[in-house]
């Protein structure tokens, strides 16, 4: 189980129950070895595992052979989607805006060894949900993110800090959602933050505010999804996604990264959009179903 198993639980019973509700006849499975098995007769997979196997491509390949359809991204988009590092090489060939950034070797990195200037962000390139994410103000906290980071990945992705407005833009198919702005009183859009039921004692989280349709002028919203979409695209990515973007204190946009497989408890952000943009959670799940069973698979 990865590091976002508590997480992955939560969205897939949220999404049983939709898909019951619609009369869908619904088994949840908890997939916890490979090679993956199916009970006999399944004839299609809502993937609903957040991290490691679940969005870098794993389980989509063996959906593949098994030749049972899924939701989503397929094994290539998946790949470059989940791997940071990968993403953004992608999206500076593509022309997508993405902040300045560089790779570290967790086996040699050293504080010396980091070129771009304070503040900046380090993280692990290969976790979802902000797992592992440091952001580093002063030259002496450099070392202990370090030593945080050498347990998570045998890769460490440094970017420049951009400071300004947090914003996420769902797509559906063709279709762009309407726009989150992500308001975190304090600090970063983190994991307590995202879940705070995952923290013992915390039943919710007045730290964080979130305003959908985001109150925004019509010439940055049409900036975020242009940059959404482009992003979207450079990936390869099929019926769904959500992008992260932040917007600098000069109304310059960077994009973070592409979640193929957003969250989608009844709480999470691309269900929150879809709400905005008239469309239910079971409306919502269907949805991604009906996209996803337009693709063709290799």
């Amino acid at each position: 189980p990865g590091s976002e198993r508590e997480i992955s639980l939560k969205s897939s019973e949220s999404v049983s129950v939709a898909l019951s509700s619609l009369g869908y006849s619904v088994l949840q499975i908890d997939l916890r070895e490979t090679p993956v098995s199916f009970p006999s007769g399944t004839d299609f997979v809502f993937i609903n595992i957040y991290g490691s196997f679940g969005e870098d491509g794993r389980l989509q390949t063996e959906l593949n052979r098994l030749n049972i359809p899924y939701t989503g991204a397929g094994p290539a988009a998946s790949r470059l989607a989940f791997d940071k590092i990968l993403s953004k090489s992608r999206f500076l060939e593509y022309g997508v805006p993405t902040p300045q950034y560089q790779v570290l070797s967790t086996h040699t990195a050293t504080a010396n060894d980091i070129l771009i200037p304070l503040p900046i962000v380090m993280k692990p390139p290969r976790e979802g949900s902000s797992v592992g994410v440091q952001i580093v103000r002063r030259n002496e906290d450099i070392s202990t993110a370090l030593e945080n980071l050498m347990k998570l990945d045998s890769n460490i992705l440094v970017e420049k800090l951009v400071e300004g407005r947090e914003f996420t833009v769902g797509i559906l198919g063709d279709e762009v959602l309407p726009i989150v702005e992500i308001i975190a009183q304090g600090g970063i859009y983190d994991m307590g933050r995202k879940y705070p039921w995952l923290i013992e004692g915390q039943t919710n989280n007045p730290r964080v505010e979130f305003k959908c349709p985001a109150e925004i002028k019509e010439e940055l919203a049409n900036t975020l999804r242009d940059v959404a979409i482009r992003a979207h695209k450079s990936l390869g990515v099929e019926a769904l996604s959500r992008v992260d973007v932040m917007v600098d204190e000069s109304g310059c946009p960077f994009v973070l990264e592409v979640n193929t497989i957003p969250g989608l408890s009844t709480t999470s952000l691309l269900p929150l959009a879809a709400r905005a943009g008239g469309l239910s959670y079971a409306g919502l799940c269907k949805k991604i179903i009906d996209l996803s069973l337009e693709i063709k698979r290799s």
